[in-house]
């Protein structure tokens, strides 16, 4: 049983806030088979969210966007938790492009549209939960523009998405505050 219990710390567990039946049913798949990411729980109220962030002490909260047709609830929640709750990290999820620049100014650590695979969902769940700066430029940065910047400069667009200034991020990305503005 010790033993067992030293496996669970291992892994990190993850907090599913969804409204639709289908998208719950379909990241609960997801981690099925992981060995090192457990789904400790899952709602379709956004009002419920604090609640089973403190009864069930998740590392990573995976947040839908759009609740019921209500385009601000999650990044609002996004907010209130990261208030609440500023050592979560928090994954906002959504189907709608528009609405991932509130999501990164509400604190979202990563924020990412719906059309992640697999393996890439549960590396971006590892690098979130670990504290790595995890770049995903599903949306932030329209894809045709992608291949003309730098990765260096995908990172400083990131960052100023959401809403570092300059010496921010140049304390961020350990650079000077020239090279960010360059960048």
């Amino acid at each position: 049983i010790r033993w067992r219990s030293e496996m669970e710390k291992k892994k990190t567990r993850v907090l599913v806030a969804e409204d639709t039946e289908i998208g719950r049913r379909g990241l609960r798949d997801m981690f099925e088979t992981s060995e090192d990411i457990v789904l400790v729980g899952e709602t379709d109220s956004v009002f419920s969210v604090s609640r089973l962030i403190q009864e069930l002490s998740p590392d990573v909260l995976l947040m839908d966007l759009k609740w019921y047709d209500d385009e601000s609830a999650g990044w609002m929640k996004i907010r209130e938790i990261k208030r609440e709750t500023p050592g979560l990290k928090v994954i906002a999820i959504t189907a709608y492009p528009t609405l991932t620049s509130q999501a990164w100014k509400s604190g979202a650590d990563q924020v990412v549209t719906k059309n992640l695979k697999r393996d890439e969902l549960l590396e971006l769940i590892r690098n979130v939960s670990l504290r790595k700066e995890s770049f995903q430029y599903d949306e932030p940065v329209p894809r045709m523009h992608q291949d003309q910047l730098s990765p260096r400069e995908l990172e400083v667009l990131v960052l100023l998405e959401k809403g570092l200034s300059d010496k921010e991020i140049s304390k961020t990305l350990n650079i000077e505050v020239n090279t960010a503005k360059n960048h």
